[in-house]
């Protein structure tokens, strides 16, 4: 993206001591980049420095000095080691003040009359109103630290909390507007993202190499980003002229990838509650070696209530006959992982809870458990309503968190398929049995 055709350099700045150190992993940056990158704004450099007020304030020094935007992640909390503000209020030679806004915004988190009791706990959740007194604050609206705005040397600096959700919807909400309205920018990119769940990256790049002519390529970029259980194909055009191109690849690539391709944006958590909502359907899940993922990958989205009738975790074999009806009988002929057991688990949860669909998943996670006839990774899984009940068997053998990952979410991508009437034995490139089949 340009400003009066010269190209607007942007770097990230992360601090925390967890990221230096490898205790947790970077994914604010990944987002952020993503973001930006979709604006036409590509991040030029990236540092991570910890929470030492003098790796900060050398870090912040150096990026304003040689950049037109800095966005600064983390240290914006409460405790010793946030100490981002006052690095800002030292770098640009400003006060640290207490922001009267900023406290307004605490007092209706906490409540007034709570915060007016001067206890060492109060001081220390009225740090985070203190704000560089030339800075402009950016609006926080799901946690506690505002965000500010400062300019910083030649840069304008935004600086946004360390917490995933709190600086996604700061990003999305306040700075990206705020650099639209600041730089006259001009960006002929345009960017179409597919996930795609089911084939890997080398699959889809045959599909489209085979059936989608090379000169495309010319005027369309392709990119990738894998992930747990997924893909993401990247179109992108950057001269205005392209974009019928780009709608008719897109069409194409539908076409191709048809079932495959779960949204063009939302998580498939998100995809399954909106088409839930869509078919006005109540939904159950019954889950074994998934220990309750599914129904928290539901839940965890905002309208949650409006499709989930329960969630029932029935991991031993007497909490199966118990909660869910299962018979003693079908466990000791079958299993608890078998076909017949996983149509009890889904018939007796719909039952018991009068919901419109179910999700039940039983399956060996591993690392031990399994057998000749039914090694680690076997999994059944069953969907349906009391009129039709379906399952599928699957073999994930990946490490026992991964494996509840993969699992959960082939067992969310087949209730799409049957909320939309696809193929529900399409291939999982994770599946040792559909991948016989690629």
């Amino acid at each position: 993206m340009q400003e009066n055709g010269e190209t607007l350099r942007l770097s990230l700045l992360l601090t925390g001591n967890e990221l230096v150190s490898g205790d947790i992993t970077d994914t604010n940056s990944v987002f952020m980049a993503r973001e930006l990158a979709g604006e036409g704004l590509p991040v030029d450099r990236k540092l991570i420095v910890g929470d030492q007020f003098s790796s900060i304030t050398d870090a912040l020094s150096l990026l304003a000095e040689n950049n037109d935007i800095v966005i600064i992640n983390g240290g914006l909390g409460s405790t010793v080691d946030d100490l981002t503000a006052e690095a800002a209020a030292f770098v640009s030679g400003s006060k640290l003040v207490e922001n009267s806004l900023a406290l307004k915004h605490i007092e209706k988190r906490f409540g007034r009359k709570f915060l007016a009791n001067n206890s060492s706990f109060n001081s220390q959740i009225k740090k985070q109103a203190l704000i560089p007194e030339s800075a402009d604050l950016l609006d926080n609206p799901v946690g506690l630290a505002l965000g500010f705005k400062l300019k910083i040397k030649q840069a304008l600096c935004y600086f946004t909390p360390g917490v995933p959700s709190e600086m996604r919807a700061m990003l999305r909400q306040s700075i990206l507007p705020d650099i639209r309205r600041h730089y006259k920018l001009e960006s002929s990119l345009k960017t179409s993202r597919l996930n795609i769940i089911g084939i890997g990256e080398s699959q889809v790049q045959q599909l489209l190499n085979k059936n989608i002519s090379p000169e495309i390529w010319d005027r369309v970029q392709l990119g990738f980003r894998a992930d747990q259980y997924c893909v993401e194909l990247k179109l992108s055009i950057n001269d205005p002229a392209s974009e019928a191109v780009l709608e008719d690849t897109l069409s194409q690539v539908h076409k191709l990838l048809s079932g495959y391709v779960f949204s063009e944006g939302h998580s498939l958590p998100e995809t399954v509650l909106d088409l839930l909502r869509k078919k006005m359907k109540r939904a159950v899940f019954a889950e074994s070696c998934t220990g309750g993922l599914i129904a928290s990958q539901i839940t965890a989205l905002p309208g949650a209530s409006d499709v989930f009738e329960a969630g029932i975790v029935s991991y031993s074999n007497q909490s199966k006959e118990k909660l869910l009806g299962v018979s003693e009988i079908e466990i000791e002929n079958f299993g608890a992982v078998s076909q017949e057991v996983v149509i009890a688990m889904t018939k007796g949860v719909l039952e018991k809870t009068g919901a419109d669909v179910a999700l039940a998943v039983t399956g060996i996670a591993g690392p031990t458990g399994g057998s000749e006839e039914k090694p680690v990774g076997t999994v059944y899984i069953g969907w349906g309503d009391l009129d039709n009940i379906q399952t599928r068997l699957l073999l994930v053998r990946r490490e026992r968190t991964i494996f509840q990952e993969l699992v959960s979410a082939a067992a969310l991508d087949l209730l799409r398929r049957y909320l939309l009437d696809l193929d529900v034995n399409a291939i999982y490139y994770f599946d040792e049995i559909s991948r016989k089949r690629l």
